[in-house]
C-alpha cells in the first residue's frame, strides 16, 4: 500500500481509496479472515456511474476459470436518490448459473436428487385413468408419486425413472387389471412382484 500512496500522493480520491482498502484489510484480519482469501486487484472495474467505494468480485479457488460468481461494491448515493438523503450501502449480485455449473463440476449435488418415490407408468391410453387413480391413492398414503406423461413404450418409461433415480416403478396393464393387481419393480435391486390393487400400503415397506 505504501507504494500506491507514493504513486497517488497528490490524488485525494486515490488516497481515500487506498485508506478504505487498508480499513477492509484491517477489519478482515481482526475477524480472522485468512489472508489467502483476499487479494487486492486494481484492475477490477464495476459500475463506474454509481459505485462510491471499493468494489469486489468472488472466485471459486478450485475453479478460477469459471470467473466471478458474485460481485458488488459500495454505493452511498444510489438508494438516497429515492429518499432525498444519503444512505450508505453495499450490494452484490450473484451469478447463479456459474455457481450451479461449478457445483456440478465439483460434484457437490447429491447423487439421488429425485423426490419422487414411485413412478406410475401408463401402459396404454385405456389404462391412463387407472394410472392417475393409483397415483392419487399413493399420495393419500404420503408416498410421493408421479404419473408418466406421454405415450412412450414401457422401456422408455423405465429409462426415465432410472435417469431420475426414482426407486420404484408401477405397471398396470391389461393382465394386472384382470387380476386386480399391480406390478411393482424395484429399480435398485431389480426385484419385481405383484400386490393386490387395494393393498398399496405395502409399497411403504418397499421404499425404505
Amino acid at each position: 500500500m505504501s507504494r500506491l500512496k507514493n504513486l497517488l500522493f497528490d490524488n485525494l480520491k486515490g488516497i481515500k481509496g487506498i485508506e478504505e482498502l487498508e480499513s477492509i484489510l484491517a477489519y478482515s484480519k481482526e475477524i480472522s479472515i485468512p489472508e489467502d482469501n483476499l487479494k487486492i486487484n486494481l484492475a477490477i472495474i464495476r459500475g463506474l456511474d454509481y459505485y462510491t467505494g471499493p468494489v469486489f468480485e468472488t472466485l471459486i479457488s478450485d475453479l478460477p476459470e469459471v470467473g466471478s460468481v458474485f460481485g458488488g461494491g459500495r454505493y452511498d448515493n444510489l438508494i438516497g436518490m429515492f429518499f432525498e438523503k444519503e444512505i450508505p450501502a453495499v450490494g452484490v449480485s450473484i451469478g447463479i448459473d456459474r455457481i450451479f455449473s461449478a457445483m456440478d463440476t465439483l460434484k457437490m449435488f447429491p447423487v439421488e436428487t429425485a423426490i419422487t418415490q414411485v413412478l406410475v407408468t401408463v401402459f396404454d391410453k385405456a389404462a391412463q385413468i387407472l394410472s392417475f387413480k393409483t397415483a392419487n391413492e399413493l399420495r393419500k398414503l404420503g408416498i410421493n408419486s408421479e404419473v408418466y406423461l406421454g405415450e412412450d413404450d414401457l422401456s422408455k418409461q423405465f429409462n426415465y425413472a432410472d435417469k431420475k433415480k426414482i426407486p420404484l416403478v408401477i405397471i398396470i396393464g391389461p393382465d394386472e387389471v384382470k387380476k386386480n393387481v399391480i406390478t411393482i419393480k424395484d429399480l435398485r435391486s431389480g426385484e419385481q412382484k405383484n400386490i393386490k390393487g387395494d393393498n398399496l400400503i405395502t409399497i411403504l415397506k418397499m421404499i425404505k
